[in-house]
């Protein structure tokens, strides 16, 4: 059974807004701009698991690189940071996520305060965004046309669009950039 977290209803059309209870890891397929380095006896949620220690991880990665500790808190579910929990014990450092100076150069061209403060906070953003995903809030939609038969007065409804894998905390937004303005307009918040 699929969760129904809103939905929006107009004369024409009816938006559902689920909870995706198969979205996949956005580690894993989507094409990140950091690399995310994890140790952690119970999950593989990092880009790499190294096996070495991470120290001896960090002899083999380009040295010239911005990196940022990825914390993790396991209680009750988990949940990912660049920022430390403050919880001593449900939650500490896991790994990091790292990108190289040669990387922020092709990416944007320069090397200097200004890049190097964006690809901090792409970094930062990946592993928010690995954190919505560990924390469930995985979301789809489907859009429905809803006709009447003007002889019998039956009401269809088809299912016109679906779209899932969505990770975000605001699942009321991931219809706006899928949805024609048109429709979205005629629809109301039930």
């Amino acid at each position: 059974m699929e969760d129904i977290i809103k939905t929006y209803k107009g004369e024409k059309y009816i938006l559902e807004i689920h909870q995706d209870e198969h979205a996949e890891n956005p580690r894993l397929n989507q094409d990140n701009f950091g690399t995310f380095a994890m140790w952690h006896r119970r999950y593989n949620m990092g880009d790499v698991n190294p096996i070495e220690c991470p120290e001896e991880y960090m002899e083999d990665i380009p040295a010239e690189r911005e990196s940022m500790p990825v914390f993790m808190i396991d209680h009750s579910g988990i949940g990912f940071s660049t920022g430390d929990f403050n919880d001593p014990w449900d939650s500490g450092q896991v790994g990091f996520i790292w990108v190289s100076h040669e990387q922020i150069k092709e990416e944007f061209g320069d090397l200097n305060p200004e890049t190097l403060e964006k690809a901090r906070g792409i970094l930062k953003s990946e592993i928010e965004q690995l954190d919505h995903y560990a924390r469930g809030y995985c979301y789809g939609f489907k859009l429905f046309e809803i006709t009447t038969c003007k002889e019998c007065g039956h009401v269809n409804k088809e299912e016109i669009e679906s779209v899932w894998g969505f990770v975000t905390d605001k699942p009321e937004t991931i219809a706006e950039d899928n949805i024609s303005q048109e429709i979205m307009m005629t629809l109301v918040e039930e």
